[in-house]
């Protein structure tokens, strides 16, 4: 008796969309229509090039940045992040949020890519693994400290709503080299 209720109470859950308490819209088939990627690798590099035979070529990952002496602020013309994606579910548009670790252990948003892309991924596919570069231009270190480069998704384009992508971020650590000579 006790495994029959126990198993009503799971299907009923499932076919609510229930999900570590979210909802999700279902579909006919009984799958979400939509389900936000997970970001299982995100860095950033000078260059992100996909050769014609789908692999990619990664030039100078980074992970440190020193303040040249003399330098107040530095904006890097042109930063690209590679990202690998999986299980996700519907399209998105997809774009990077740079953030700033503050003294007072605060985030605080700088801001977010201009051009997002558009990513669709495939009901049934989420193990599949997506790559993806995308670049920010005029990227502005202010300060020293930790920046973090967030994926984020826009979930209903037409609503405007915006969710941070679970999973790994790009971080920067600037370090201040001015005063050395």
């Amino acid at each position: 008796m006790y495994s029959l209720v126990a198993s009503i109470t799971v299907v009923s859950m499932f076919r609510k969309g229930y999900d570590n308490g979210k909802d999700y819209l279902l579909g006919g088939s009984g799958m979400a229509n939509r389900v936000a990627p997970k970001v299982r690798l995100l860095f950033a590099c000078d260059d992100a090039e996909q050769l014609s035979d789908g692999r990619w070529v990664l030039t100078n990952p980074w992970a440190v940045l020193d303040f040249p002496p003399g330098v107040a602020r530095l904006d890097e013309p042109k930063l690209w992040f590679y990202m690998q994606l999986a299980e996700g579910v519907g399209e998105f548009e997809l774009s990077l949020q740079m953030r700033y670790f503050e003294a007072d252990g605060t985030w605080r948003t700088i801001g977010r890519g201009k051009n997002p892309t558009r990513m669709d991924f495939k009901g049934a596919e989420q193990l599949r693994v997506f790559e993806r570069a995308l670049s920010l231009a005029n990227v502005p270190f202010e300060k020293p400290g930790i920046y973090e480069f967030r994926l984020v998704a826009v979930n209903y384009p037409e609503q405007g709503q915006m969710t941070v992508v679970e999973g790994q971020a790009a971080v920067i650590r600037v370090l201040d080299r001015r005063d050395q000579i």
